[in-house]
């Protein structure tokens, strides 16, 4: 069984694992979902001008994506890690439309996709990705996240 590209509410794609019975994202909208989750409730909530971000499921990159074009807007220094055991396949990726519906090059995505894992990258001049290839249980890192939980209950942590 291979993934499949299916298109949610907003328009936007998602991907539909047969495996496990499930899509990356909700099927009322990949966008709006991360636009409400990731970016409003999460990178917006607070207001900074540095963020050292752990994303848990890499996934389709949608996320890095918009956090990516919003630090460049805002003027947001992000240093951005994404963890994924299971990287989804180029036959995949490249086919996601979010580019055209945020207004963003394809390049961009693809450049967040194809650049080698456990390096640090340079995405634009605030945004910085480093993305590991591992279990969560395994990963270690140096670097200080703060957890959000959407309620505004945050607490520093190391992982």
């Amino acid at each position: 069984m291979t993934n499949k590209i299916v298109i949610t509410n907003d328009g936007s794609h998602s991907i539909f694992n047969p495996k496990i019975n499930e899509t990356y994202h909700s099927k009322h909208g990949a966008i709006v979902e991360a636009e409400y989750v990731f970016i409003k409730n999460g990178l917006l909530a607070e207001n900074k001008k540095q963020f050292n971000i752990l994303e848990i499921g890499f996934g389709t990159g949608l996320n890095a994506l918009l956090t990516a074009q919003k630090a460049k807007q805002k003027k947001i220094d992000i240093n951005y890690h994404g963890i994924e055991l299971y990287p989804v396949p180029k036959e995949s990726y490249s086919q996601l439309n979010f580019t055209e519906l945020i207004g963003e090059k394809k390049s961009k995505l693809l450049q967040i996709h194809e650049c080698n894992w456990e390096k640090e990258h340079v995405i634009n001049n605030f945004f910085k990705l480093t993305k590991n290839e591992i279990a969560l249980e395994k990963y270690t890192s140096k670097t200080k996240f703060a957890m959000n939980f959407l309620n505004n209950d945050k607490q520093d942590c190391n992982y």
